[in-house]
């Protein structure tokens, strides 16, 4: 979401009449991707938990109260508002629970993909919130890559497959 001075102070009366009529404005309009940055909103949210992974923002405000339904991405979690205080699987874990779909500039998408991959393993994130974060960048691609087509899921486990993942240090 975006920045103001004393930004601390402002209560979400406040927010909702200044700081976020974009983003309304934005919904309103059928916006199907939005970043939501690293401010703190710590009268809206009562604690230190940057916007970009706080479920109150994104889940409670964006998407249930504001109706959101497109993709949310973060701001680069290579940034020291993110990295002075988080680990990249802290990072992964608040985000996926808050309702980010994809999360710019991770330092290492291979480490980012096991780290993930991990969090679900171990039950620390439902497997639902990444599949729904699926569908909406989906959606997305099918309606705006014209030769884009839906996976097939047969091909995943392929030797084609293991092929592209090795190929690109994944596996």
């Amino acid at each position: 979401l975006g920045h103001a001075k004393n930004f601390d102070q402002l209560s979400k009366e406040e927010l909702l009449k200044m700081e976020l009529i974009p983003f309304m404005e934005a919904i309103q309009n059928k916006a199907e991707v939005m970043m939501v940055g690293h401010v703190n909103y710590p009268n809206l949210t009562n604690d230190n938990i940057p916007s970009s992974l706080n479920k109150k923002i994104i889940t409670d405000l964006l998407r249930d109260e504001l109706g959101y339904e497109g993709i949310v991405v973060t701001d680069a979690i290579n940034m020291k508002a993110l990295t002075n205080n988080y680990t990249e699987q802290e990072i992964y874990e608040l985000g996926i629970k808050a309702g980010v779909d994809m999360f710019v500039m991770p330092s290492d998408i291979s480490k980012a993909i096991d780290s993930i991959e991990a969090l679900v393993n171990d039950g620390t994130i439902q497997e639902e919130l990444i599949n729904k974060a699926v569908i909406r960048i989906l959606k997305v691609k099918e309606k705006y890559l014209t030769n884009f087509q839906t996976l097939n899921k047969s091909y995943l486990g392929s030797n084609s497959h293991l092929k592209v993942l090795e190929d690109y240090n994944l596996k």
